[in-house]
């Protein structure tokens, strides 16, 4: 599975990264400690267009922030096979843990 990290971090132009390159991705990371409010409603926004999953992750660099944001699946994750199926099949979830 094919995801992209904290894309819109460092008023990056991740869309029109999208629109020119056209990357062949299955999830786009959505929600983690590393992106404001902006970057994440800009993710969610092309995530959405897109139909690519939407991934969290706490994408930890200090304790503190280990675990804020995760990803919940709805399948069954037993092995790599099955957390590759559930990123394609959009049966994954971000969300953030509450503090």
């Amino acid at each position: 599975a094919v995801i992209a990290a904290h894309p819109f971090r460092w008023d990056q132009p991740f869309a029109d990264i999208i629109e020119e390159l056209q990357p062949d991705l299955d999830g786009l990371e959505v929600m983690t400690g590393n992106m404001d409010d902006l970057c994440r409603s800009q993710a969610r926004t092309v995530q959405r267009k897109y139909g690519w999953a939407g991934i969290g992750s706490s994408d930890a660099h200090r304790v503190e922030v280990v675990g804020c944001c995760y990803t919940e699946f709805s399948a069954a994750i037993r092995d790599s096979a099955d957390l590759v199926e559930a990123i394609r099949t959009g049966a994954a979830k971000a969300c953030a843990a509450d503090r």
